[in-house]
C-alpha cells in the first residue's frame, strides 16, 4: 500500500506513529517503531498482527518483556572489534546491555509456546551469559576493577596494601618523636607526586634529609620525602604501576571478548530491538482498546464500532461509527459512501477514522 505524504498528514498518522514510538523501551526500538514500513501483503498484516496480539494476550495476563539496561553499543563494539581497550565504564554498559537481551532471550523462551510468531527472533539471539557474566565476574558496579579479576592482580592488590601500611607506620613513629614540632609544620603526613612526603617549615627543611617535591604557595612549608622513606616510597611506585599494567591487561582481555563476539551481539540487540517494536505496538493496542481486523485481499471495508484513534490517545469521548465501503449488502455490486450533514456534525471524524484504521493495520498495528 502506497499512501501519499499529504494524505499521511491528513489522517495524523505521524501522531500514532510518535505514540507508538513512545511506548517503545530501546532506542532501537524507539527507531522502528518511527519507521514502520507499509506491509505488502495479506499474509504479512496476518502475520504481523498475529505476532502482536500473541504479545498482547501475554499481557493481559500480567507477563511482559523487561528492556532494561538495553541500548546503543554500536560505537563501543567498533572499537571493540579494532582492538581498542573499553574503560570499565563503557564495559559495564555492555555488560548491563548483555543481560538485559539474556532476560528478553529467556522470556521468549519461556513463552515460546505462546508466541509462535516471534519464533525467528528467539533462534536467532544468540547465548551471551557468559561474556556478561565475566565483565561483571571482573568490574564492580562503581566501575572498579575487582580484585578477583585475575590472580596477578589480587596479589599486587595485596601488596600494595602492606607497602602502605608499612609507610604509614614508619611515618607515625617519626610523627610522635620528639624532633617532629620543631622541624614540622603541623603533625601530619601527605602525598606529592604519589609519594608519601611531610610538611616541612622552610627554615628547617636543612634539618631533615631527603627530596623536596613541593612547596606551599606562602612558601613557608616545603613536602619533604624523607630519606628513610625514599625506598618504601620506590617499592610502592613499582607495585602501583604493576597494578596498573595488569589491570589494563583485564580491560584488554575483556574487550577483545567483546570484540569478539560483536556480530552475535548485534544480531541478538536487532532481534530484541524487533521484539520491543512488536511489544510496543501491543501497549498501544492495549492503550486504545483495539481488536484484531479480519484481513482480506478483495476491495473491502467494514469496521464496527470504530472509534477515531487520535482522540483517543487525546483521552477525549469518541462516537464510534459502523462503516462499511466496497460492496452492496448482497455482496455483489460495488458501493460508495456519501456523507451528508451539518458542520461538525462527524463527517471528517468518520473519514479519518476509516483511513487512519486502514493505515495502521497496512503498518501492523490492530484497530
Amino acid at each position: 500500500m502506497r499512501t501519499g505524504g499529504k494524505t499521511l498528514e491528513y489522517l495524523g498518522f505521524a501522531r500514532v506513529v510518535s505514540r507508538l514510538a513512545m511506548l517503545a523501551s530501546t532506542p532501537g526500538g524507539r527507531r522502528l517503531c518511527e519507521s514502520l514500513p507499509s506491509l505488502s501483503s495479506c499474509e504479512a498484516v496476518s502475520g504481523e498482527l498475529a505476532r502482536v496480539q500473541e504479545v498482547r494476550a501475554l499481557r493481559d495476563e500480567g507477563e511482559s518483556a523487561e528492556f532494561d539496561g538495553i541500548g546503543d553499543l554500536e560505537e563501543l563494539l567498533e572499537r571493540a572489534e579494532k582492538e581498542g581497550v573499553l574503560l570499565p565504564s563503557e564495559l559495564l554498559v555492555v555488560a548491563d546491555c548483555l543481560h538485559g537481551l539474556m532476560r528478553v532471550r529467556q522470556f521468549l523462551h519461556r513463552h515460546r509456546e505462546r508466541l509462535v510468531g516471534s519464533a525467528w527472533q528467539l533462534v536467532r539471539m544468540q547465548d551471551l551469559r557468559a561474556a556478561a557474566a565475566r565483565i561483571s565476574a571482573a568490574i564492580d558496579r562503581d566501575g572498579k576493577i575487582r580484585d578477583e579479576a585475575s590472580g596477578q592482580l589480587r596479589e599486587l592488590r595485596r601488596m600494595s596494601v602492606e607497602v602502605h601500611q608499612a609507610v604509614k607506620a614508619r611515618l607515625e613513629e617519626y610523627l610522635s618523636s620528639p624532633d617532629a614540632d620543631e622541624v614540622l609544620q603541623e603533625r601530619f603526613y601527605t602525598q606529592r607526586e604519589d609519594r608519601y612526603v611531610l610538611p616541612v617549615k622552610a627554615g628547617r627543611k636543612g634539618a631533615m634529609e631527603g627530596i623536596v617535591h613541593a612547596v606551599s604557595q606562602s612558601g613557608a612549608t616545603h613536602f619533604v620525602e624523607p630519606r628513610f622513606l625514599i625506598s618504601h616510597n620506590n617499592r610502592l611506585k613499582l607495585v602501583e604501576e604493576e597494578i596498573h599494567r595488569e589491570e589494563l591487561a583485564v580491560l584488554r582481555e575483556l574487550s577483545m571478548e567483546v570484540g569478539r563476539r560483536a556480530s552475535d551481539i548485534r544480531e541478538t540487540l536487532a532481534m530484541s530491538e524487533h521484539f520491543d517494536c512488536t511489544c510496543a505496538r501491543a501497549r498501544l493496542a492495549a492503550e486504545l482498546e483495539c481488536n484484531v481486523p479480519e484481513v482480506g485481499s478483495g476491495p473491502r471495508v467494514r469496521l464496527l464500532s470504530a472509534r477515531f484513534p487520535l482522540l483517543l490517545l487525546q483521552g477525549r469521548p469518541v462516537v464510534p461509527n459502523d462503516i462499511e465501503l466496497g460492496v452492496d449488502l448482497e455482496g455483489s455490486r460495488p458501493t460508495m459512501l456519501v456523507l451528508s450533514g451539518p458542520n461538525a456534525g462527524g463527517k471528517s471524524v468518520a473519514l479519518k477514522t476509516c483511513g487512519l484504521c486502514i493505515l495502521m493495520v497496512h503498518h501492523g498495528l490492530l484497530v
